[in-house]
């Protein structure tokens, strides 16, 4: 959990964010920090020394050389800023967009304010979360992992070899332009064409139905084989042996069947060779600290779900919560392990497992346990090496003290999000209603497709994918264990939906299936979607569970920035905000410099995941 991203400690979600201070005008301003009205809207306030309070004075007069602002005196660092933009793709992104880097900065110390800002509410009003403090004990031994795994490879060597082996070949890659089809059949009369003289542009306009189809065939760049899950070792050489202009003979893939034409060929230059070459090491160093972690384990007695197969108290205990027979919380309390003394509850794993990748709302049973199991396993590890690393000495770094700061911020405050939605928030039928005559016009019914869908990152995992489909395992059970995200929706099923509501030429791509098909891999965002349609039918207005939940979805979305803004307007005069104008300068010239090490990363990776 150490290595999770800034980005989610800051305990509103992104829309909330951005609702909350559009409707407040920000917490902070360009001229200094304050807000003419208490900061409930009205225009950017003149520069600090012309019209701020006495308060916001004193708060600056106050800043140390590394603050980037505060509120009510309570600091935010540029420290917090440097580990945000360190570990955080989305900060790395949002600074890159910023048309300058006052408008980053801003951005940044706006929305820590404002999470600062709840959470010092939610401490005056004496909200705190149940089990915080055993929530942050878990967060302490995966951060000692992670920092003391560090300490173990520094002086580690790799075995002879290790790392020459996953070098690939030449260090180079090749582009294809790809015509793809289902049978080896319509590959032959693909391939007899070509010889009669037809272009491969316009056969794979007419014919192919790869994941590249909608790039006119045109493939990202491959390594060699064992690095990529496409081709075996004899298609890669006849591949790679391949000339300019050059196309294949006929290759069975996981896929279909295809034809590949040589595009062009990218040496890595030397800045990508050892960005690879380091990820291969980290590679090698995460192997090294798991056989140490193997060797602590004989210091210690231990048992978990993970090594015993035959809990029967608490499947019993989880069959009654899973038929709602009792509550959720005594499913929590149920003890799922024990490292010598220390014994681990179901609720636990249940926190661990939410702070780190989210995992399908509802997948069924065994996928939820799988996924706990392989948690459970994770906890039992932070265990023994924090317990070596406190044998050893070892005291957590101040950017890891920062990191359990940060996650007492965020817990609070998304507790205190929480109590204040049950409390204000008016989720009657009636309003619910309301809401909906009101945007009739959005949930307009019409022909509709039944789907469920999986999301993976690079198009080489979508073999894993239709490995498992074709050995007979049910898709919702193919996402859960494999789907790196849902990016239509909440889990897998998404129930009907209308074309109109599917991006782009996804909608036409999946309405085009039939029921049960699957599809091919569809480009998506920055990885690739696979779809399965379960049902087809004309859907009525309020027709379906999706339809329904949408409606809902949008309604508790449209309550929340309502109940939260009205307490923004409550508790935003008893806040004072202040900008640390003095090391301003400073602060953007250390900006830019992060700025060009950000462009010059996204750089290499280009060329090294993309070939340029």
């Amino acid at each position: 959990m150490h290595a999770q991203k800034v980005g989610r400690r800051i305990a509103l979600t992104g829309f909330l964010v951005a609702a909350l201070l559009v409707s407040l005008g920000g917490c902070l301003s360009p001229g200094g920090g304050e807000k003419e009205g208490g900061g409930t809207g009205g225009k950017a306030a003149a520069p600090a020394a012309d019209n701020a309070s006495g308060d916001a004075a004193r708060a600056e007069a106050a800043f140390g050389r590394d603050d980037i602002a505060s509120v009510n005196g309570s600091k935010i660092t540029l420290e917090e800023m440097r580990q945000a933009l360190a570990t955080d793709t989305s900060e790395k992104h949002q600074l890159l967009m910023a048309r300058a880097e006052e408008e980053y900065l801003l951005s940044f110390a706006n929305r820590r304010s404002l999470s600062r800002m709840l959470f010092l509410e939610a401490t005056r009003r004496g909200i705190v979360p149940p089990d915080l403090e055993r929530h942050l004990v878990f967060d302490k031994m995966f951060l000692v992992k992670s920092e003391y795994a560090g300490v173990l490879v520094r002086e580690a060597k790799a075995p002879p070899g290790a790392l020459e082996k996953g070098v690939p070949r030449n260090w180079e890659r090749i582009r294809l332009q790809e015509l793809l089809v289902a049978d080896e059949e319509t590959a032959r009369s693909a391939e007899g064409r070509l010889k009669a003289g037809e272009s491969f542009d316009a056969l794979v306009e007419e014919m192919s139905t790869g994941p590249a189809a909608d790039k006119k065939g045109k493939m990202d760049f491959i390594w060699f084989y064992p690095n990529n899950n496409l081709f075996d070792l004899r298609q890669s050489e006849i591949l790679f042996g391949l000339k300019e202009g050059e196309v294949s003979p006929v290759l069975k893939t996981p896929l279909g069947f295809g034809l590949y034409k040589f595009l062009e060929r990218h040496r890595l230059s030397d800045a990508e060779k050892r960005l690879g070459y380091s990820n291969l090491e980290a590679a090698e160093k995460e192997r090294i600290v798991k056989r140490v972690i193997a060797g602590l384990y004989e210091k210690h007695k231990i048992w978990s779900m993970d090594t015993e197969q035959k809990p029967k108290e608490f499947f019993a205990l989880f069959d009654d919560w899973y038929s709602k027979k009792v509550p959720v919380e005594k499913v929590k309390k149920a003890v799922v392990g024990k490292v010598d003394d220390f014994e681990i509850r179901y609720g636990d794993v249940l926190y661990a497992v939410s702070q780190g990748p989210k995992t399908p709302g509802d997948q069924g049973k065994i996928d939820l346990f799988e996924t706990q199991r392989t948690m459970l396993g994770r906890i039992v590890e932070a265990i023994v090496l924090s317990r070596e690393a406190g044998r050893n000495g070892y005291k957590v770094s101040p950017y890891g003290q920062l990191e359990l700061d940060w996650k007492r911020e965020s817990l609070t405050v998304r507790h205190f999000q929480d109590v204040l939605f049950r409390e204000k928030a008016d989720l009657s039928e009636e309003a619910l209603k309301k809401f909906q005559q009101a945007n009739a016009a959005r949930y307009t019914p019409g022909p509709s497709v039944a789907i469920l869908h999986l999301f993976v990152q690079e198009n080489r995992k979508t073999k894993d994918v239709y490995d498992s489909l074709a050995r007979g395992e049910e898709f919702a059970a193919v996402a859960g264990r494999l789907s790196e995200g849902y990016p239509l929706g909440v889990g897998a099923d998404l129930g009907y939906v209308r074309e109109k509501d599917l991006d782009g030429t996804i909608g036409k791509k999946v309405f085009a299936l039939g029921v049960g098909e699957v599809s091919r891999p569809i480009p998506y965002r920055d990885g690739f979607l696979v779809v399965k349609v379960y049902g087809k039918k004309d859907l009525k207005a309020g027709d379906s569970r999706s339809a329904r939940g949408r409606v809902k979805a949008d309604f508790e979305t449209a309550e929340k920035v309502r109940v939260y803004g009205d307490l923004m307007k409550e508790i935003r005069p008893n806040y004072r905000f202040a900008l640390n104008e003095k090391e301003k300068p400073r602060i953007l010239g250390e900006l830019a410099e992060i700025r060009k090490r950000v462009e010059s990363e996204k750089k290499i990776q280009r060329g090294l995941h993309h070939g340029g």
